[in-house]
């Protein structure tokens, strides 16, 4: 006996007639979307891979807005520090002095150098002053043009380096051992590659002798060693690709199952290519990642697609009807999901970091976007195109039916579901307790791009063992008139800044005009000591910094401390790593400081250099990782409650997501990584990115319980089919994504893969255990209805309305 069908919802009547009418009109819909594919296929030939310093900083953040101000006079934060270093003896010898020039020589001559932010031992605006025997006071190089040979010279000319408070423990290490050389570059489009190279280069004619190391950190040379990795990215992106295919081969083991997914592939990824090249944006290696994560969607949504296709070929053995109920029947899911893909992406533009906003805006959402074009709308219309398959069995592998069995089994039974969801509870409860302690900023010393034995890291460890560190906070000095940094109270409270900061145990030394000026009067006094104090009055010291400034060959010496007016100034204090808690210690001493230190006259601002621009990247993140995270989990929930017109699908899915959620913030609290520029975009994209399968299996159960009569058997049978095509697509991804951990020499990349494979598996069991046993529990009335026969529940015919013109 049959039953009455239950009147369907008026999402699934939208749904059927959309699918109806672009049935009817599928040479029409086929022309447009591949003349838009060419479309997209030529503007993607416009893209650009390179980076741009700026694109890391968030440009409306008060500390950025500072430090744009300022940058033009005091140098930016981009900038590389070298130390060339001697095993044996120390540096005063002519071999390793000429050796500190011509490093400072050949750094300034790379292309993209602000060749005013180039300083050294050896460089001509860092001075020594001197008090001839007539009374005469003159500015020298600390270097002489000339090396001096003679033993004596050189033991005189370490003497007056080591008495330089401008000189030790910034330029020249406390052991003698060391010479440190600064180089700031340009912030606008850099050719990272040609840097590497240079500063490689350099590196192997320095350490030829064999008793000299050179060490070389800061942003331009991470980026560097960035791009130098690129070709190893792109080698394992290759093997992923290859790794899917031989996948595909092995599961379906038909040219259709192998074609047709990657041909959607390839199109979404020239629409996505072609969106960005449209825009003219370009793509940054630390973000390939993503598009890459979002193509390999589109190989699992057309996997999908294929796997019901050959379900209903089986079933009717007519290749048209398959392929219009294949669309039919995963439109509704296939939409939300790609909508819930690009919603997750899309919402990352709440973060103020241009990088992130890119990747938002033209790298990522339109990218997942194009899915429901070119996955949903075409893949349906060429595999009716195509000629149908002489064989119509669908394969199943033995293993996997048995597996899914039993996990049909598992998730209806009494005891099970419960099991289940108690297991769920526990995860997050314990895990959200993490989520919500979890670390801002960097964890560790070095760069978390890179592994710690990376040659860029040791570099980091020995620059900042050896020296005051590789890592500047600027505080800006904003006076009211011309010369008031000379003013002596001023100078005192300077001096009152210096000590107060230097007390944090992570500070190494400070760089600021009370320093200088100090220095120039134990100079200008014959080197001492006795000397070494602020001069009482403001044209004693105005004298002193004149004669240093004067008697310098080039202009612009003054810059490291004033600008030329002295009306403006910055106070630099060097830190040995980049960690978030060393950062909001040295921030929060800054505005302690500054707050209780009013200074008549002058506005000390935050802040510049790599620790200030640090500062705002990590405040930046912290006011936006749990509203993208609490956006991402809105955006599917809405998305999922409009598709279904159910709260109880929406909370469902929901909390399949907050596991997810939960999953990932364990992961990075537990590996030490932190929430960063580069683990945030991943983290917001792999909630999202993985919620189809839920959804898949969510649709799938609404359709079969009608069908089936039973909530239990509907559950049963959505896990053996749709449940088949989730677990292949999921372990696929999961084992392509892997061996990256083994295969990277990026750290960034190796961990960003194993927590993608954590999102992967959150969201695979989510579909096969947690949401099968949910159904079981709550059995939610948007998912039952009146069934029909068995014997009536195939063949699915194509409506009459939804056959094609001709």
């Amino acid at each position: 006996m049959v039953t009455e069908t239950p009147q369907k919802s008026l999402t699934d009547r939208i749904v059927e007639a959309y699918v109806a009418f672009i049935w009817r009109h599928r040479p029409i819909t086929l022309g447009i979307l591949l003349a838009i594919t060419a479309f997209w296929a030529y503007q993607a030939t416009k893209v650009e891979m390179y980076s741009q310093f700026a694109d890391l900083l968030p440009q409306g953040h008060p500390y950025i807005q500072a430090y744009n101000q300022h940058r033009e006079t005091f140098g930016g934060a981009n900038i590389v520090t070298l130390v060339m270093q001697v095993e044996k003896g120390d540096i005063f010898n002519p071999d390793s002095l000429n050796k500190v020039r011509w490093i400072t020589d050949e750094v300034d001559k790379i292309d993209g150098v602000d060749h005013n932010q180039v300083a050294s031992l050896s460089h001509v605006k860092i001075r020594n002053i001197k008090t001839l025997p007539g009374g005469m006071v003159r500015s020298y190089p600390v270097l002489p043009i000339d090396v001096p040979t003679d033993p004596k010279e050189l033991d005189a000319l370490k003497l007056e380096m080591f008495n330089n408070d401008i000189i030790l423990n910034k330029y020249l290490s406390e052991d003698g051992k060391a010479a440190l050389i600064l180089a700031g570059f340009n912030e606008d489009r850099l050719d990272y590659r040609e840097i590497q190279r240079e500063l490689t280069r350099i590196r192997a004619e320095i350490e030829k002798d064999g008793n000299t190391k050179l060490y070389i950190a800061g942003e331009p040379a991470l980026k560097g060693w960035v791009w130098y990795y690129t070709n190893e990215l792109f080698l394992i992106f290759t093997f992923t690709g290859v790794f899917v295919v031989l996948s595909l081969i092995v599961y379906f083991r038909r040219t259709y199952g192998i074609v047709v997914p990657l041909i959607g592939a390839m199109i979404q990824a020239a629409w996505g290519m072609g969106w960005a090249g449209w825009w003219g944006s370009n793509l940054d290696p630390l973000i390939l990642v993503i598009p890459l994560l979002i193509t390999a969607r589109a190989v699992s949504h057309g996997v999908q697609m294929v796997e019901r296709y050959f379900e209903e070929l089986e079933a009717t053995k007519d290749q048209e009807r398959s392929a219009f109920t294949c669309m039919n029947d995963l439109f509704l899911p296939g939409f939300t999901g790609v909508l819930s893909d690009a919603g997750g992406i899309l919402v990352l533009a709440i973060v103020t970091i241009p990088l992130i906003q890119k990747l938002a805006f033209y790298s990522g959402s339109f990218w997942a976007l194009s899915n429901l074009f070119c996955i949903t709308h075409l893949m349906p219309i060429l595999l009716s195109y195509f000629p149908q398959p002489r064989r119509t069995e669908h394969f199943v592998p033995h293993w996997m039916q048995m597996t899914l069995s039993a996990v049909g089994r598992l998730t209806t039974g009494s005891v099970g579901r419960w099991v289940i969801l108690a297991v769920n509870i526990v995860i997050i409860i314990f895990g959200g307790r993490t989520a919500l302690t979890i670390p801002i900023g960097e964890q560790e010393g070095g760069s978390p791009l890179l592994w710690q034995d990376s040659h860029y890291n040791v570099s980091a460890r020995a620059i900042n063992e050896r020296f005051a560190g590789a890592n500047q906070l600027v505080i800006y000095l904003e006076g009211e008139r011309e010369h008031i940094l000379k003013e002596p109270y001023v100078l005192t409270t300077i001096e009152e800044m210096r000590r107060y900061m230097l007390e944090q145990s992570e500070a190494g030394d400070t760089r600021e005009l009370y320093t200088l000026a100090r220095g120039l009067n134990r100079l200008y006094h014959y080197n001492d000591p006795r000397w070494q104090v602020i001069p009482p009055e403001l044209a004693v010291t105005g004298n002193l910094i004149f004669v240093y400034e004067a008697s310098a060959p080039i202009s612009g010496v003054i810059l490291e401390y004033t600008d030329l007016a002295y009306k403006n100034g910055q106070f630099v204090v060097f830190y040995k790593d980049t960690k978030g808690d060393t950062v909001r210690e040295a921030i929060a001493r800054a505005k302690k400081f500054i707050a209780e230190h009013p200074l008549q006259g002058v506005k000390m601002r935050l802040a510049g250099g790599f620790i200030g621009t640090t500062a705002a990247l990590n405040e930046e993140i912290a006011a936006s990782e749990r509203q993208v995270t609490l956006m991402v989990i809105l955006t599917v929930y809405l998305l999922v409650w409009g598709s279904y017109g159910s709260f109880v699908a929406a909370n469902m899915v929901m909390v399949a997501l907050i596991a997810a959620g939960v999953a990932s913030y364990m992961y990075i609290s537990f590996m030490g990584i932190g929430m960063n520029i580069n683990s945030l975009p991943v983290t917001a994209v792999g909630m999202g990115i993985g919620v189809d399968y839920i959804l898949y299996v969510v649709d799938r159960i609404r359709r079969e319980v009608p069908i089936e009569g039973s909530m239990i058997q509907g559950i049963k049978r959505a896990i053996s089919t749709t449940g088949m095509a989730v677990t292949f697509t999921a372990t696929t991804m999961i084992a392509g994504i892997i061996p990256w951990y083994f295969m990277s020499s990026l750290r960034f990349s190796a961990e960003m893969a194993l927590l993608l494979a954590i999102l992967l598996v959150t969201h695979w069991l989510s579909a096969l255990l947690l949401t099968p046993a949910l159904f079981a529990i709550i059995k939610p009335k948007f998912a039952q209805g009146e069934g029909v026969s068995v014997e009536e529940r195939r063949p699915v015919h194509v409506p009459a309305h939804a056959q094609p013109t001709h």
